[in-house]
């Protein structure tokens, strides 16, 4: 099962700041497939193109979670979480555009980043947006997808962070609890609990 966003303009939102998070837990690391297990995907087939398109590479290569996206000149680029992950544990995921950086976040942590200066990036404007699968529902995930989450604006990392921290506790992205914690370090635990009362189970 997947579910198809449509293609509102409120969600085309590939050239200016932007957040995209959720949460996510995995049944098999390659789901019996042999192609890219899709998380979140703005993408279309013909031309091959995308503006967001967060999956886990093919599980014969390194099965780690990306982003990809792809310019209006063609060209492609690739920002990875630099994570590996396993089965039956909860991960929150949030990739976020200021200005002309782009940065991914795993488990409320900064993984990497990407250069926007000078690019434009295809906002593919007629393609649907789908959480759980690409394009017409190819590609599908393997697993439950929780608590996704759109933002026109960049989110802060210590925003990430807290919504990290509040899904732990079980709890709303926009209630505030009290952290102590070094946003700097590594406490990717994969020891998580979205609020799953909206639920998506592929």
């Amino acid at each position: 099962d997947y579910v198809d966003c449509g293609n509102s303009m409120s969600i085309d939102l590939a050239n200016s700041d932007f957040t995209i998070e959720g949460w996510f837990k995995r049944n098999s690391l390659d789901g019996g497939m042999t192609e890219n297990d899709e998380l979140i995907s703005k993408h279309t087939s013909i031309p091959d193109r995308a503006s967001y398109d967060i999956f886990f590479g093919h599980p014969h290569f390194d099965n780690i979670l990306k982003n990809r996206f792809t310019y209006n000149d063609g060209q492609w680029m690739t920002i990875s979480f630099n994570v590996v992950t396993t089965t039956n544990v909860w991960y929150h995921f949030a990739l976020v555009r200021s200005g002309n950086g782009i940065y991914a976040y795993f488990d409320g942590i900064y993984r990497s980043q990407g250069d926007l200066t000078g690019k434009t990036i295809d906002s593919v404007a007629n393609s649907p947006l789908l959480i759980g699968a690409r394009d017409i529902g190819n590609n599908p995930f393997n697993g439950i997808i929780d608590e996704v989450a759109i933002y026109n604006r960049a989110l802060s990392a210590e925003e990430v962070q807290q919504h990290y921290q509040n899904g732990l506790q079980g709890i709303g992205y926009c209630q505030q609890v009290e952290i102590d914690v070094d946003v700097d370090s590594d406490n990717n635990n994969g020891v998580n609990s979205p609020d799953r009362s909206n639920t998506e189970d592929s």
